[in-house]
């Protein structure tokens, strides 16, 4: 069985850490376009948005990227804890 744990939680820490840092970029990335997009860039389209909301819509954006950033990060926690404290390949 613990040949088994292994892989799968290599798998999935790197799914998830993958996860984690896209969501860090996102929300960084978010809040930028919204100020890029108040001063007057086009470049930037945020459908159906009025360009006066931008930035609070760019900020609540980033809030929800940090949010699942942090459900991504207890995910990990989680699988460390499950998998490789309690797993040695001595056994």
């Amino acid at each position: 069985m613990k040949y088994i744990k292994v892989p799968i939680a290599l798998i999935l820490t790197l799914i998830f850490t993958v996860l984690y840092i896209g969501m860090i970029v996102c929300a960084i990335l978010a809040v930028i376009a919204g100020v890029i997009r108040t001063l007057g860039f086009t470049e930037v389209s945020m459908a159906y948005v009025p360009v006066a909301l931008s930035v609070p819509f760019g900020i609540v954006l980033s809030g929800l990227f940090i949010w699942f950033a942090y459900l991504s990060k207890k995910v990990l926690r989680w699988c460390k804890a499950q998998f490789f404290w309690q797993t040695s390949l001595t056994d």
